[in-house]
């Protein structure tokens, strides 16, 4: 059974591919953190986690293995290596300035460190919009049978295409992996040498 089959969104779906990516890594800035739910899940996985957001009505209080802090993307609070992951889902598209999110998580990157994104992008292209069709009956398909859970977090609409969000990773994180993985949702990852 999958671990949030209660609690079932496109997003926490997604959360065990990225607890398995950063298996491996100890100190995990959680970018983005909203409620903290991804964050309380990667510290019951082992990971000592450090989870931010920009909105102080979200955040959680602190638990076993994660600490959550009011903090900006764009002007981290950390020195560089203070970390051997980050991770944001469904988070980055709420930055206006997507490319400086994607800089300071990779300066606050230990060497081997590890980023991994789960995000949202704009249907622009009909290819995008060819795309987003099958995401709609995968969609379907995925949530047969589970509780849909809607967390009490802001929303945002993205305003990069699929295009476009890929030539940021591929502009900001040379060498980094990007795909669409379906439900409206994209996995970048990046391996700092």
């Amino acid at each position: 059974m999958h671990p949030f089959a209660s609690r079932w969104n496109h997003n926490s779906e997604l959360y065990p591919q990225v607890a398995e990516l950063i298996s491996d890594c100890k100190v995990v800035l959680d970018v983005g953190c909203g409620d903290g739910t991804l964050a309380r899940y990667l510290a019951e996985q082992g990971h000592e986690v450090v989870g931010i957001d920009r909105s102080p009505d979200v955040l959680p209080d602190d638990v076993s293995g994660a600490h959550f802090e009011l903090a900006d993307a764009n002007n981290l609070p950390y020195g560089y290596d203070s970390f051997d992951a980050a991770v944001a889902v469904a988070a980055l598209h709420h930055n206006r300035e997507q490319g400086l999110g994607l800089s300071e998580m990779r300066r606050g990157l230990r060497p081997g460190g590890r980023i991994v994104v789960v995000g949202l992008a704009a249907d622009k292209s009909m290819a995008d919009f060819a795309a987003a069709a099958k995401d709609a009956a995968t969609a379907k398909w995925r949530e047969r049978g589970k509780e849909i859970w809607h967390p009490d977090v802001p929303e945002a609409e993205p305003q990069l295409s699929w295009d476009e969000t890929r030539q940021l990773f591929s502009e900001y994180l040379e060498g980094s992996t990007w795909e669409r993985v379906g439900t409206f949702r994209y996995l970048a990852t990046w391996q700092r040498t």
